[in-house]
């Protein structure tokens, strides 16, 4: 399967930490990871297999079925996990736009199916097909 990058490089999740004139405080991070989700201070590059890249660029409000986003989240700059989600069938999830979802930041333990965080914040973005895409480029 071929995917490709369609962010032009690693984006940051939060960008109000860059903002800071200092370090975030502790208590600050935990406050964003608490409002954000497990992506908060992080950076991230995404990709899309061939029928989800395609269907991002035309801005299509639904999803093919097989479409494959892979995004690779990055903290201090070294990897720290891998998420993404799989359109299924219709009928598979018809109440959240019948995505499959998946992580792992150890290989040997890939979490999938129906994740509860994945799909309680993915639902935010309902009328776009679940994706979120608020790290697109402007054209």
């Amino acid at each position: 399967m071929n995917f490709q990058q369609v962010t032009r490089g690693v984006v940051s999740v939060n960008p109000e930490f860059a903002m800071l004139c200092r370090g975030a405080k502790p208590e600050e991070l935990e406050a964003m990871r608490v409002r954000h989700g497990p992506h908060a201070n992080a950076a991230i590059r995404i990709y899309m297999n061939d029928p989800a890249a395609t269907a991002f660029q035309k801005d299509a409000l639904v999803f093919p079925v097989g479409a494959v986003v892979v995004k690779q989240k990055t903290l201090r700059g070294s990897a720290d996990g891998v998420g993404g989600m799989v359109k299924r069938p219709p009928g598979y999830d018809p109440g959240h736009g019948d995505w499959e979802y998946f992580y792992f930041d150890d290989a040997s333990k890939i979490e999938s199916g129906r994740i509860s965080s994945c799909v309680q914040c993915h639902d935010s973005a309902r009328d776009r097909d679940h994706l979120f895409g608020t790290w697109r480029e402007k054209r």
